[in-house]
């Protein structure tokens, strides 16, 4: 296990009879860089390093890597991978493996900590483009819950989405929506609120057109408004129109129908004037909307969890993943649009008017 007592010259590999090292090897500091070619030992083999401490080997050096027994101190680390650069801890992954950046105690797989209201982080690829996050105050969070995407406000803060810098629409604490960057302008969807619940506004600074209604790129109605009153059209340009005749026998039609005085269920105190849908649709077919006596099929929708999402709803409004389950068949009412009665009731004045007239000349 020695050179054969040539104590003088340098162990090597070769002089090592049994090839291992012990200290009866060497004297006290007798193996020192000087003593190795460059200081260089080449295929270094060992099983570890022993401080000579009751513990053991305190460094385990394997062909898997190398184990440690205690912590690794270093003054001002540096590579081409990590450099902390800091006076106090840059990064912590705890025993659960959670990462901290810029705090020593994660609560989450990853925490990002930053001292300053400003950005936190950001994320950039090549070519410059980077998409920032920001906080300033509040508590607020991304999270999926099944397969629903949430982005939400912890606390009561209003929820902005902006474009070019600018605010263009807000969802405040109460789930009222404004689309246009302020309650005075825009659209207003009142979620909450008493009275205004359910409620829809349209608000302009400037007088014009406040809503088109298109089909396959074809106007079919709009909605104008003034400084005084609103208008509510629907398209009547003769350019759209083929077949045009005059109407006759209105007077008999304008007889067939039959209006009437009632009340609804729901309101019985309110007796008003009307008609019933079918019996108005019988004469004036366009002003009828649905089926008499049609009933539509309602049921639950769950996630995938089983939770009831929303209860009373047609199969065909049920997301992709969910589950529609038949629970009733109710009625799907009728109804009406009383404006489309004006020409008949227009030419049948006129039919009488003209019977008036023929009158009062004979």
């Amino acid at each position: 296990m020695y050179n054969n007592g040539n104590s003088s010259k340098n162990v090597t590999g070769s002089s090592v009879v049994d090839g291992t090292l012990e200290n009866a090897d060497y004297a006290d500091n007798g193996l020192s860089g000087d003593k190795i070619d460059g200081g260089i030992i080449s295929n270094f083999q060992s099983t570890g390093i022993d401080d000579r401490l009751p513990t053991g080997k305190i460094l385990t050096l394997s062909t898997t890597g190398v184990d440690v027994d205690g912590a690794i101190t270093c003054d001002g680390f540096t590579s081409t991978g990590i450099d902390d650069n800091a006076t106090s801890t840059a990064i912590t992954i705890d025993a659960s493996e959670s990462v901290g950046v810029g705090t020593a105690s994660p609560d989450s797989a990853l925490h990002v900590y930053k001292q300053t209201n400003d950005r936190t982080a950001r994320f950039q690829r090549l070519g410059g483009q980077y998409v920032d996050m920001y906080q300033t105050s509040g508590i607020n969070s991304l999270r999926s819950i099944g397969k629903n995407f949430e982005i939400s406000t912890e606390d009561a803060q209003s929820l902005l989405f902006a474009t070019n810098g600018s605010e263009r629409m807000r969802i405040d604490n109460t789930g009222n929506i404004n689309f246009g960057a302020g309650w005075e302008k825009g659209f207003d969807f009142y979620a909450s609120g008493g009275s205004n619940q359910g409620r829809m506004d349209q608000k302009r600074l400037t007088t014009g057109r406040a809503s088109t209604f298109t089909v396959l790129n074809t106007t079919v109605g709009s909605i104008d408004f003034n400084t005084a009153s609103t208008s509510y059209n629907t398209s009547s340009d003769y350019r759209l129109k083929e077949n045009v005749v005059p109407m006759v026998g209105s007077i008999d039609r304008l007889k067939a129908l039959k209006p009437s005085r009632f009340n609804f269920i729901s309101n019985p105190l309110e007796v008003v004037d009307g008609f019933l849908a079918h019996e108005a649709g019988a004469v004036v077919p366009e002003c009828e909307s649905g089926t008499k006596d049609a009933m539509k099929q309602v049921g639950t929708i769950k996630d995938s969890k089983g939770v009831i999402i929303r209860e009373n709803a047609s199969e065909e409004d049920t997301p992709e993943g969910y589950i529609w389950t038949l629970t009733a068949s109710v009625p799907d009412y009728q109804g009406i649009d009383q404006s489309k009665l004006v020409p008949l009731l227009v030419a049948a004045l006129q039919e009488a008017v003209a019977r008036i007239e023929v009158l009062e000349t004979s």
